[in-house]
């Protein structure tokens, strides 16, 4: 499991460290009237690249390892449920449906809390 959720991790961040660069590269490339403009203040800017390698990161991260991990886990457990009692397998189904469900909202969740909070901390620097 650790090698899996590892794996996903760093593929993560080296991604979204490539990305964060590309996004810096593009704005310094940028011509003066690109900053000039009210929309591109730099606080909206270092928000922007605070949050928009985050929303990647969120689909290449940690959680997509540990849901590659469980999902198959839950199905190799159905599998031999199935094959030791087909009434047992009916009987496991319902809570691991609750379970994923409620992983999946509380995920949910979490990525829109981590978003609203650099966004606000990319207010803060727009004020500063």
């Amino acid at each position: 499991r650790g090698i899996n959720v590892g794996a996903f991790g760093y593929v993560s961040q080296t991604l979204t460290r490539k990305l964060k660069g590309e996004m810096f590269g593009s704005y310094l490339r940028m011509d003066a009237t690109f900053h000039d403009k009210k929309k591109n203040h730099a606080g909206i800017l270092v928000s922007k690249l605070a949050t928009d390698p985050i929303l990647v990161q969120n689909v290449t991260g940690d959680y997509w390892g540990m849901l590659m991990t469980n999902f198959f886990g839950i199905l190799a457990a159905l599998i031999i449920a199935f094959l030791a009692n087909a009434k047992f397998t009916a009987v496991i189904i319902l809570p691991c449906a609750l379970f994923a469900a409620s992983s999946f909202a509380q995920h949910r969740q979490h990525a829109k809390d981590k978003v609203k909070f650099d966004t606000e901390s990319g207010k803060v620097v727009n004020q500063a």
